[in-house]
């Protein structure tokens, strides 16, 4: 808003908070997301499977990994969501907290190209049918 006089311009309030309710939820995305990745990132580690690449594109982010069998693809598959899970219970009762709960859940859904397609697929053996 300015004034007839001329002096300094300036948002009204409502806008910035809605500016600052925006930033604040961008910002809990990214880590929600940061921390998914580094959830599969780890599990893949300490299972001995070899990251070669962490990225992002316009579908999200992603790790390029070696294969690994059934079994570390299945664990690494669960951790970026774990990872959510269990943030969202070390942050109870914050705005983190749902963040990481939607994210989480969301990514436990048999939806194509989700954590949750991929155990889906590892469970009912369809994983060497749809890599054809």
């Amino acid at each position: 808003m300015c004034d007839s006089e001329g002096r300094k311009c300036r948002a009204p309030p409502w806008e910035i908070v809605k500016a600052s309710c925006m930033a604040l939820f961008i910002l809990s995305v990214a880590v929600a997301l940061v921390f998914h990745e580094l959830g599969h990132v780890m599990a893949a580690v300490l299972l001995g499977v070899r990251v070669k690449r962490i990225g992002i594109n316009w579908k999200g982010a992603y790790i390029v990994r070696d294969r690994g069998t059934d079994g570390q693809c299945f664990a690494i598959a669960l951790a970026g969501p774990s990872m959510n899970i269990v943030l969202a219970l070390l942050w109870h009762g914050t705005g983190m907290a749902q963040t990481e709960w939607v994210f989480g859940l969301v990514n436990l859904l048999p939806i194509a190209g989700s954590d949750g397609d991929r155990v889906l697929r590892l469970v009912t053996g369809k994983v060497k049918q749809r890599q054809t």
